[in-house]
């Protein structure tokens, strides 16, 4: 017989026989898979409540008013009265919430004391921790009373005139923790921000250079734009920037602009920028908080005190290494 060519019908598989009966002993019952516990217990599944059963007399709510009158609440005015705004419910409902809110506040209270800075927390706490000791009811006065009322807000007052805007360029977005924290910073936290801010302004301000004079092989548009673009995002910072008021008033000529970029390149600059304002801002924190007073500190704060002695030191040292000795007579000038 010859062979047929071309496509042909598969043969079918076999018919599948089907599961397997589990034939397994178990030692229990309810070793099975298949064991129905709540069938065995006679347990049946709650039926769930649903708009139509709201109206059943099971789920209404019986009471018996002081004159003795008898009255039933149904689904819908108990939940209405669940619903109810702070104002109109009962005076235990009211002084629920209002201890809730208490407690909500004093956490909230405790938290930012633990969060300001060192200089200025170590004596509020140690306040507090006293207070805690010999009764916590006038340490949570106090906390409402002083520390909310007139520290705080002071404080507040004082962050509010340092902080960066709120809207920063992405350029400078991943730097918006460390302006914020500028007060808690050390002198190589200063440095590592002063540098990362200078190779920022320098990038930028190159590649925008390039971006406009490939454009109109103009240089000193170029310069110009350049400045504009990097000086408008240091603005952000809330720092004074060289020779953006001539900018600002189309005085600005590109020779200036040159420099002024300079500036904003210079790792040196920024330094001195940083270092000026997280002085003046922890100064400005410890008169807030107090530590400069007439009883205190009438001058200044005792770390200004310690640094300005310090730097008059190092300054003198110098000085006498820089001394020229006349070798014949022994003068010194």
């Amino acid at each position: 017989m010859t062979p047929s060519r071309g496509r042909c019908t598969p043969t079918p598989p076999p018919q599948f026989s089907g599961k397997a009966p589990d034939t397994t002993a178990y030692p229990y019952p309810w070793n099975s898979p298949d064991y129905d516990a709540a069938a065995a217990n006679e347990l049946t599944p709650e039926p769930v409540t649903t708009s139509d059963d709201q109206g059943d007399p099971s789920l209404c709510f019986e009471y018996l008013t002081p004159d003795g009158e008898r009255r039933t609440l149904t689904y819908e005015e108990l939940q209405e009265l669940c619903n109810t705004p702070l104002e109109n419910r009962g005076l235990i409902e009211q002084e629920k919430a209002a201890e809730k809110e208490r407690e909500k506040r004093e956490k909230y209270l405790r938290r930012r004391l633990q969060s300001l800075p060192g200089i200025i927390r170590r004596r509020f706490a140690l306040k507090l921790a006293a207070l805690d000791g010999e009764n916590p009811e006038s340490a949570v006065k106090w906390l409402f009373s002083t520390f909310e009322r007139h520290i705080l807000r002071r404080v507040e007052m004082v962050n509010v005139q340092y902080y960066p805007c709120d809207t920063l360029p992405a350029l400078l977005l991943p730097m918006r923790d460390d302006f914020h924290l500028l007060p808690w910073a050390d002198k190589k936290k200063l440095r590592r921000m002063a540098y990362t801010l200078s190779r920022l302004m320098k990038t930028e301000f190159e590649s925008q250079f390039d971006y406009q004079y490939s454009q109109t092989e103009d240089l000193e548009f170029s310069i110009l734009d350049a400045y504009g673009c990097i000086a408008s995002k240091a603005r952000t910072l809330n720092i004074a920037i060289p020779g953006w008021n001539k900018y600002s008033k189309e005085e600005l000529d590109a020779e200036e602009a040159l420099r002024a970029a300079g500036r904003l390149q210079a790792e040196k600059w920024w330094m001195g920028k940083l270092k000026r304002i997280h002085d003046r801002w922890r100064e400005h924190l410890m008169i807030a908080a107090g530590y400069v007073s007439k009883q205190a500190s009438p001058k200044c704060s005792e770390p200004c005190l310690k640094e300005w002695l310090a730097q008059q030191k190092a300054n003198m040292a110098w000085l006498h290494k820089m001394d020229l000795e006349d070798r014949d007579t022994g003068e010194r000038s």
